[in-house]
């Protein structure tokens, strides 16, 4: 087995253990995790801890990447998604997504 090679099985052999072993296991309802930060990010569901606090508005998140995409809605030159029938604007796509479903009845297939 060349390097490329040995390099390649590596790699698959850790995203399969990634994956399949999960020694982590949530003592409230009993879910697994791969990695430690796995559950201890899973835990604040239980406890209600939201450690990551907006510094603009003084909302709170659980995670992290909650925290950062939330902080965007205090740009104000973020670009945003406009409503084509009621002109109404969303932060998000996918909220436009949600508001042209339950209001306007629209989807996209």
């Amino acid at each position: 087995m060349n390097e490329k090679s040995a390099q390649r099985h590596k790699r698959h052999r850790n995203k399969r253990r990634f994956f399949l072993e999960k020694p982590y296991h949530c003592s409230e309802c009993n879910k697994a995790f791969s990695q430690k930060r796995g559950l201890d990010e899973h835990m604040r569901t239980h406890t209600g801890e939201k450690p990551f606090q907006c510094d603009v508005c003084d909302l709170s998140f659980s995670l992290k990447k909650m925290l950062i995409r939330h902080k965007l809605t205090h740009n104000p030159n973020r670009p945003m998604a406009e409503c084509q029938l009621c002109h109404k604007k969303f932060t998000r796509n996918d909220y436009l997504k949600v508001h042209m479903e339950n209001v306007h009845g629209e989807t996209d297939s």
